[in-house]
C-alpha cells in the first residue's frame, strides 16, 4: 500500500523522517492552503518557497517520483488524494504552533485513515525537556543544558529510490519576480546545503562575529530552517563537529 508524505516545513529529501515513514511508495504531496499563502504570503517568501518546492521535485525525480502539488483546504485536499491513490496512511511533520495543531486536528477529523505524526522539524521531541517546577524553562542556560543532554536520533539518508505518485498534480507554483529583493536568497535543498557548507568553516567564531555589521558573520540558514530545506538536526550536528 502507498502512504501520503505530506511536506510542511520539511520541505527536503535528506534527514526527513516523514518521507522515510512513508516508504518507498510514498506519494509525496504539498498543498497550496489559501490559508498559509495569506498569513505567509510576502513576495519573498513565495520566490524562496517555489524554488525550494522546484528543487524539491527534482530530487524526488532523481529517485523515480515527482513532487504532486495541489491547491486548497489542506484537511480537504488531502483526503481527496487518499481517496484517488488508495493510500493507507497520511505522514506529517511534527509542529506545535497554533496553526499546526488547528490543521492535525482538521486532517485527523476528514480523514479514515490514520495520521502519524514525525520529528522532522526540531533537533529534539518538543515534549522532550521540561523543567522540574513549571510547565517550561524560562531561563536559557538551564534549558540548554537539559537541551543539549537529550539523545538524538540517527541523521537519515535520502532515499534511493521511490515509486511514481501514480496521481496527478498541478504545475508548480511560479516563482514571482514583483516585489523581491535583488538581494534575497534562493530557495531550495540545493542551495541550502551550498549555504551550510560556506559557514561550517567559520562557525568557530560565530559568537564573536554574528553581532558585527561589517562580518559575514551569521549562517544565513534561518528561511532553510523554517521551512525545512535543511534538517535542523543534521545542522546542529555540523555545527557542532566544526566546533560551535
Amino acid at each position: 500500500m502507498s502512504s501520503v508524505a505530506l511536506f510542511t516545513r520539511d520541505l527536503r529529501l535528506a534527514d526527513n523522517p516523514v518521507l522515510t515513514a512513508a516508504g518507498r511508495r510514498a506519494i509525496p504531496l504539498f498543498v497550496q492552503d489559501p490559508d498559509a499563502s495569506v498569513r505567509h504570503g510576502s513576495p519573498n517568501r513565495s520566490a524562496f518557497l517555489a524554488e525550494s518546492l522546484r528543487d524539491l521535485d527534482t530530487g524526488l525525480r532523481t529517485v523515480g517520483s515527482s513532487l504532486v502539488v495541489r491547491t486548497g483546504r489542506l484537511a480537504e485536499v488531502v483526503a481527496t488524494v487518499v481517496g484517488e491513490s488508495g493510500a493507507d496512511s497520511v505522514h506529517i511533520g511534527r509542529d506545535v504552533s497554533a496553526f499546526a495543531q488547528r490543521r492535525l486536528a482538521q486532517l485527523e477529523q476528514a480523514l479514515s485513515v490514520p495520521v502519524e505524526t514525525h520529528n522532522s522539524i526540531t533537533v529534539i521531541p518538543p515534549d522532550a525537556i521540561a523543567p522540574a517546577s513549571g510547565p517550561f524553562y524560562q531561563v536559557f542556560t538551564p534549558y540548554y543544558r537539559s537541551w543539549s543532554e537529550v539523545h538524538r536520533r540517527t541523521v537519515l539518508d535520502a532515499p534511493m529510490t521511490l515509486s511514481e505518485p501514480g496521481i496527478d498534480s498541478e504545475p508548480l507554483p511560479e516563482i514571482p519576480t514583483v516585489g523581491t529583493s535583488p538581494a534575497r536568497l534562493s530557495g531550495g535543498e540545493t542551495e541550502a546545503r551550498r549555504r551550510l557548507h560556506d559557514w561550517l568553516p567559520r562557525v568557530r567564531a560565530y559568537g564573536d562575529t554574528r553581532d558585527a555589521l561589517a562580518e559575514d558573520g551569521t549562517s544565513m540558514l534561518s528561511a532553510d530552517l523554517h521551512l525545512g530545506t535543511l534538517s535542523p538536526l543534521e545542522v546542529s550536528l555540523a555545527a557542532s563537529e566544526a566546533g560551535a
